[in-house]
């Protein structure tokens, strides 16, 4: 995948008006798709069941 490629499927979760797509992976896809974009993404993380709201910032720093 390249750069741009990565980039534009981040750009287009952003951009959804309804139904973004929904990872439910703990931010790995997300934090992947940073990387390869080289670009900085905050994305906030909701744990339905256990009642818990996470913003988080992933970089190209950041691969698992």
């Amino acid at each position: 995948m390249t750069s741009h490629e990565a980039l534009a499927i981040l750009r287009a979760s952003r951009d959804a008006e309804h139904d973004a797509p929904i990872w439910d992976d703990d931010g790995r896809s997300i934090t992947q798709l940073a990387h390869v974009a080289g670009v900085k993404v905050t994305y906030v993380r909701v744990d339905l069941t256990q009642r818990e709201l996470r913003t988080v910032e992933a970089t190209e720093r950041d691969v698992f």
